[in-house]
């Protein structure tokens, strides 16, 4: 199984590399695939070359009967070899070759050795007999076939993915190919009718008719997970479902924040749920992480877990503990080691379900920043969660606390409490409303015009953006783009075209905004237009406006005055001149955009009143 696995890897893995120089001489061998007596089954396997002696192989898929192998464009070196198969139309079933034995076998001490090299190996032909054909019928209480039902076998070993049908319009499934042994086939509810399911024993060939009824009333298994050691919910672990005793796995779900999980639509039976958790990267295990439950027929069964977190201590230099206003421990907290001379991360860890973290630096000065990880802006994407927070509890690197590593000597009780946070939400949109690709954001202390750092964590890709900011007065700068360098031009939140006359976001603790929406134009116009005042009279002094434009941040004007081709003027002034009179002068305006690296023009003309 674990060669299996490893195979499999470097199949997708294949598909993702480089691949090496193409050569004409590349070593190959060609082969074949049939079921006996059956042409129209498609065909799906998958075909690896495994160095005698080694325990990697490389795989190639196949979808028809022959092939020719390896690729030129995925060559393997030239030498002796074992070959297997995995048959994905066989459920999975994996074969050796073995020479002069078409069927093959499973025991790798029979495989054949193929070598590649300049001479061609012979042609593996593998000919496999039909195995048992499982197709049945799903029906409700009244002996009506259902139809778009899932109906779903326990898989045998080697199978990869889920061994699924659907039923057709008659409620008529096709499981396909099953290798013999002790299944279970399962028909998933469908709403007010409960799952079904048959344990079956499926003999090695021939037709087996396998009928499955929904008849009874659906039943719910729910409870909440509990940590041992804080009395706390485990707050979005994954809780995986199977039915016991066959360890079919059916559903997966994920705990809400208060680890309440929830699964409906159950036959009555045994099941078992395993938690895996999400949260915390790693940092926590759970010392028993699955439990048993027995469900009735139309029924609410409450399951409620308690798993003992292990959050084991390593060899440290530093370590603390995060925590909530509260004093609740907070787990999956990012913890950044960062250099206090350029502001930059050198390493990381995340703190587990009690809150706790340790990490073991090189002697050295650092400051210690904590917020919530990107798990958790995948796992509550609406919540405020809580504000950034450097040691020992301050909003910004400049008033954070260096802490000093000495002679390998342990730094303990480096403890934070993270205040809760804010959260600001903006679908960011093109002009025709349609959401950006990418949208992403500066943001500004609204005071000060200092661009803040580390005052937030974003989800900018797709839109819509969501920043946690500490409390306090900021302005947000957005940009995005919708494809490729189609960059559109950046806005500030709430309306304004430049810093100064941005709109202020005042956020206090828990603040949590309503989303809005924030259009980008596609190119830099203006919104007021430039215009020339002045009396155009000789003697007087004529004045170019810039306007304004949907985008003043970055934004440089120039002037240049004509007299026809004749440049008499640079700058927004130009005074009359004797050659001007009864002449008309034209003013071009040119802005050039550092924000979004692009210029736009525009002319204005005037008529100077008067002869020579």
């Amino acid at each position: 199984m674990s060669r299996l696995l490893v195979a499999l890897a470097l199949v997708v893995g294949a598909g993702l590399a480089a691949a090496p120089a193409q050569s004409a001489t590349t070593p190959q061998v060609s082969g074949s695939v049939t079921i006996t007596g059956d042409t129209t089954t498609p065909l799906d396997y998958t075909v690896f070359f495994q160095p005698v002696g080694s325990s990697t192989a490389s795989g190639y898929a196949v979808s028809q009967s022959t092939f020719t192998l390896p690729t030129v464009s995925w060559p393997q070196p030239p030498g002796d070899y074992h070959v297997w198969f995995v048959f994905t139309m066989l459920d999975g079933l994996k074969r050796y070759y073995v020479a002069g034995q078409p069927a093959g076998s499973a025991d790798e001490d029979d495989a054949s050795i193929v070598t590649l090299g300049d001479t061609p190996a012979p042609p593996l032909v593998m000919t496999l007999p039909q195995l048992a054909h499982v197709t049945g019928t799903v029906t409700d209480g009244g002996d009506e076939g259902l139809a778009d039902v899932t109906v779903e076998i326990s898989k045998a070993p080697g199978y990869t993915g889920q061994h699924q049908a659907t039923t057709d319009a008659e409620g008529h499934y096709d499981l396909g190919y099953v290798q013999a042994g002790s299944r279970t086939i399962h028909a998933y509810g469908t709403g007010d009718l409960a799952a079904a399911y048959d344990d079956v024993v499926v003999a090695a060939s021939g037709h087996q008719t396998v009928n499955l009824q929904l008849d009874q009333e659906p039943a719910t298994l729910e409870g909440t997970l509990t940590d041992a050691g804080t009395g706390l919910p485990i707050s979005f672990a994954s809780v995986d479902l199977s039915l016991r005793p066959s360890g079919l796995e059916l559903a997966s779900t994920q705990a809400d924040a208060e680890g309440h999980y929830l699964f409906t639509s159950l036959a009555a039976g045994t099941y078992r749920i395993a938690v895996t958790d999400e949260l915390v990267e790693g940092e926590t295990g759970f010392g028993e992480a699955t439990s048993d439950a027995a469900v009735l027929s139309g029924s609410t069964t409450t399951h409620d877990v308690t798993l003992e977190s292990v959050h084991a201590v390593e060899p440290h230099t530093l370590s603390g503990q995060v925590t909530d206003a509260q004093g609740d421990p907070l787990p999956g907290i990012r913890i950044s080691l960062v250099s206090p001379t350029n502001g930059t991360e050198i390493a990381s860890c995340h703190t587990g379900r009690d809150g706790r973290w340790d990490w073991n630096a090189a002697d050295g000065d650092y400051l210690i920043l904590a917020r919530p990880s990107d798990r958790w802006t995948w796992l509550a994407p609406d919540s405020a969660l809580w504000a950034p927070a450097y040691y020992p509890g301050v909003a910004g690197a400049t008033a954070a606390t260096p802490v000093t590593v000495s002679g390998g000597d342990p730094v303990d009780g480096l403890d934070m409490t993270l205040v809760d946070g804010t959260a600001l939400r903006v679908n960011v949109v093109d002009e025709s409303g349609r959401d950006l690709r990418f949208a992403g954001y500066d943001v500004y202390d609204a005071d000060t015009g200092v661009r803040a750092q580390n005052v937030g964590v974003g989800q900018d890709d797709p839109s819509p953006l969501v920043l946690r900011l500490q409390p306090g007065r900021w302005k947000l700068l957005v940009r995005g783009y919708s494809s490729g360098a189609d960059w559109k031009v950046p806005q500030w939140y709430g309306g304004g075209t430049s810093f100064s006359t941005a709109a202020t976001i005042e956020l206090a603790s828990g603040d949590n905004l309503k989303p809005t929406t924030l259009t980008l134009p596609e190119t830099l116009r203006p919104t007021s237009p430039p215009r020339i005042t002045g009396t155009p009279r000789r003697g007087h002094r004529l004045t170019a406006t810039t306007g304004t434009w949907n985008l003043m941040t970055g934004s440089t004007f120039t002037f240049t005055w004509k007299r026809g081709s004749t440049v008499v003027d640079r700058g927004a002034t130009h005074v009359v001149k004797d050659a001007d009179v009864g002449k008309t002068l034209t003013v071009t305006l040119r802005v050039e955009n550092s924000e979004t690296h692009t210029t736009a023009t525009r002319s204005l003309k005037v008529k100077i009143a008067g002869r020579h």
